[in-house]
């Protein structure tokens, strides 16, 4: 398929490691003239949004800050082809197949990521086809994705967990342990900071030190003195870092 002009590509995701991945992939897939920018932030986004006239973009839905569904509520025109990326959320995912839209599941398959781009650049090649109709949609979109799952890949799989199951999450280098309430033990390589900003609107996660998120709804008990001890109903314990620990209380006593 010939398109008239260079198909101008935006790829926004605050991981490096995410943009990285596609730009890769996408080099080997596209046989028509294309220019590829990425962005790590809805910020960085919406500035070459006001440089370049953007035919297809590629968009992390989960990212701190602002997310991706933030980033398309601030363009005053959506006259692009959109193919969504999510790392988690079984909810989104469903949003997306339900309203006929194109996303991708991290990590990144190939065939899938062929099947979108190739659908995306009919689309844009066929003058007649009008954009996707994603303005309409951020609504319904953006509430369902506020149910919330964790997707872990375990070996040639996607578990889905829900996050009113977990008991806490333990960061160690580059990545995270989630404990669920059953004591079972995921691994993942996101990074804390991604699930403190995942379930922020959640009151019983509280983040307790540098490398610990708890759920308030399995501790067993807290003490008072320094050092300050959350026991947790599955048997791990955690100091609260004295930096924390004022805050970590107040949010105790409102459970």
């Amino acid at each position: 398929m010939k398109l008239k002009e260079t198909l101008e590509i935006l790829i926004v995701d605050d991981e490096a490691a995410g943009r990285g991945v596609l730009h890769k992939l996408l080099a080997d897939l596209i046989n028509i003239p294309y220019n590829i920018t990425e962005a790590n932030s809805v910020i960085n986004a919406l500035t070459v949004f006001k440089e370049k006239r953007i035919g297809l973009l590629f968009l992390d839905v989960q990212m701190p800050e602002q997310n991706g569904f933030d980033l398309l509520k601030q363009l005053p025109l959506i006259d692009f082809e959109t193919i969504f990326v999510t790392g988690y959320d079984q909810y989104a995912i469903h949003a997306f197949r339900f309203n006929a839209l194109d996303y991708l599941l991290k990590p990144v398959e190939i065939a899938e990521l062929d099947r979108a781009v190739k659908k995306a650049i009919l689309r844009i090649a066929d003058k007649n086809k009008e954009p996707q109709n994603i303005s309409g949609l951020l609504p319904s979109l953006q509430e369902l994705t506020l149910e919330k799952k964790v997707a872990i890949h375990v070996n040639d799989k996607v578990v889905f967990i829900d996050v009113a199951n977990i008991s806490h999450i333990i960061a160690s280098d580059n990545y995270c342990e989630i404990i669920t309430r059953y004591k079972e033990r995921y691994i993942t390589p996101r990074v804390l900071k991604e699930f403190e900003f995942y379930l922020q609107k959640i009151p019983f996660f509280i983040r307790i030190n540098r490398s610990v998120i708890v759920n308030g709804n399995f501790i067993h008990s807290y003490s008072k003195d320094f050092p300050c001890i959350i026991e947790m109903k599955t048997g791990s314990s955690f100091e609260i870092s004295r930096r924390k620990k004022a805050e970590v209380i107040r949010q105790l006593e409102l459970l």
